[in-house]
């Protein structure tokens, strides 16, 4: 047993590591390229990740687990500063970009979860929120898998494909760091919402 949550911690810290490289290479596409994306979208993403790695790190309270979800935070942090800069500058193709009701409909459900961690904690602890806050992720994940189906070449492949590699790492940490299937939750659905964008493009743009 003990080898085998050895092997968790070292997924957890691999599936950091591949987190970062993964928006390295991202932020590269979107510092290089026309933004396809309004900053405000960022900042309401920015929310979503937050409140759903404070819940994370409440009922994990183990660092393989949840680093990933930390690293992940930082680079939406730096997407979203990078937009913001340029919206401020005066990029049209920043400030024109739109802001998809999807995207308040989701970051209301994380405040939502928000406000349901900080008054249920106590009393179920943090469980329960896992379970709830999986709205805003599926809130989020349908209209952005129909957005890359209609237009596949408007995300680079290899950061969504290193994003799927990352989650699913974080995974098999939760998993061989048995604590509960909802510590599970997260990394399963950011892994299979990652993997079908990633997939998506592949069709769309791979020769």
């Amino acid at each position: 047993m003990k080898k085998i949550s050895t092997l968790g911690a070292w997924s957890g810290y691999f599936a950091a590591l591949v987190q970062a490289v993964a928006f390295i290479w991202y932020c590269s596409e979107v510092f290089s390229k026309e933004a396809h994306t309004n900053p405000i979208s960022w900042w309401l993403w920015l929310g979503e990740t937050l409140v759903g790695l404070l819940i994370y790190v409440d009922r994990t309270r183990d660092t393989p687990k949840w680093l990933n979800e930390a690293v992940a935070l930082v680079g939406v942090v730096s997407v979203a500063l990078y937009l913001a800069v340029r919206m401020f500058l005066g990029d049209a193709a920043v400030i024109l970009a739109p802001v998809e009701p999807i995207d308040i409909g989701a970051a209301a459900a994380a405040i939502g979860t928000f406000w349901f961690w900080l008054l249920t904690r106590k009393k179920w602890g943090a469980g329960a929120s896992l379970w709830v806050f999986q709205i805003a992720l599926i809130t989020a994940a349908f209209p952005l898998i129909r957005a890359t189906f209609v237009d596949p070449s408007a995300e680079p492949f290899w950061p969504w494909a290193l994003w799927t590699v990352s989650f699913s790492l974080q995974f098999l940490c939760a998993a061989f760091r048995w604590d509960g299937i909802e510590t599970l939750l997260n990394p399963l659905n950011y892994a299979i919402t990652h993997g079908l964008i990633a997939w998506i493009i592949w069709l769309g743009v791979a020769p």
